[in-house]
């Protein structure tokens, strides 16, 4: 195949992913706003709260979807790299875009905080966003409606609790896991290949 072809083909896949991780923003986020309208509307309902399960499942989901979509590209742009680059007059945007392709692994970010890092500059920050959003809201809700006859509903109370916090924080674990070294696994295990 011709690598001018193979280039094109490959940058339109990258392309492809980086718009199928936007969708994903544009469709949760708005997602995630009825069901907290719900949530609200209903809050006098004894069951109203567990649409929080719902809320935490759909952005575990759309977070671990993503973070695919974005390991992926780093599996073509270090493809790229290792055997299109050096047959190729120009250095391509895709092979040296890490803020797209692996969150952020430039000299002058890796200087500043980890937590800033990702917070700022991590393609999947919004998860991180929404899901300490949609914890604070749990819990508030929580206390405020159970607050006067908390001992009485203790064991359902500690419960919603205790499933809430296990998906928020596998939220945080999908979304703040360091795949920093990712690119440099790819780059070399396309580097063994090329040798052989």
């Amino acid at each position: 195949m011709n690598m001018n072809k193979e280039y094109k083909m490959l940058r339109e896949e990258i392309m492809f992913n980086m718009k199928q991780v936007y969708l994903y923003f544009t469709f949760t986020v708005p997602a995630v706003s009825a069901m907290l309208v719900f949530v609200f509307k209903n809050i006098e309902k004894p069951n109203s709260m567990n649409i929080f399960i719902a809320i935490f499942v759909l952005l575990i989901c759309a977070a671990a979807r993503v973070k695919k979509l974005i390991v992926a590209n780093v599996r073509i742009s270090t493809y790229m790299e290792v055997f299109l680059e050096p047959n190729i007059d120009e250095r391509n945007w895709e092979t040296r875009s890490n803020y797209q392709v692996n969150g952020c692994n430039s000299k002058e970010l890796d200087n500043k905080n980890f937590l800033f890092n990702i917070m700022i500059f991590k393609s999947i920050s919004p998860w991180f966003l929404l899901g300490i959003i949609i914890y604070v809201l749990y819990i508030i809700i929580l206390y405020e409606n159970n607050k006067e006859n908390i001992s009485d509903i203790f064991v359902s109370f500690l419960f919603n609790l205790l499933i809430n916090s296990f998906l928020f924080f596998l939220l945080m674990y999908i979304t703040l896991k360091n795949d920093k070294n990712e690119r440099e696994k790819y780059k070399n295990h396309w580097k063994n290949i090329k040798e052989t």
